[in-house]
């Protein structure tokens, strides 16, 4: 007897529970990198003015989060492509909410 139920879809396609859970934790997983990218951004950003070297802050900064991000997407690859593409499609739908959101905290600077 199999543990692993499956769940029939109107046109007759089935899919394995697990396969489910596989996708919507590979769907949190690129919500999370979301967040830790465009999270670590806003940080930088916020703190970029008291910095005595900006230019290598930004740069540290890019790269781990560069980094960060793409081992994340990397751990998801091992799962399968289905699972890449869910963490993607969730990272980046994300994103068009998030980058605006966090833009309009950021402090702007005053131009004469």
């Amino acid at each position: 007897m199999s543990i692993a139920k499956t769940v029939e879809f109107g046109i007759g396609d089935m899919v394995r529970t697990a396969d489910i859970m596989i996708l919507a934790g590979a769907l949190a997983w690129g919500v999370l990198l979301c967040l830790l990218f465009y999270g670590g951004l806003w940080l930088t950003l916020r703190s970029l003015g008291g910095k005595g070297r900006p230019r290598r802050f930004l740069w540290l900064s890019f790269l781990a989060r560069l980094g960060l991000t793409a081992a994340g997407f990397w751990a998801v690859l091992q799962l399968g492509l289905p699972a890449m593409a869910a963490a993607l499609l969730s990272f980046s739908l994300l994103r068009l909410w998030l980058v605006p959101a966090l833009g309009r905290s950021l402090p702007r600077e005053k131009r004469s």
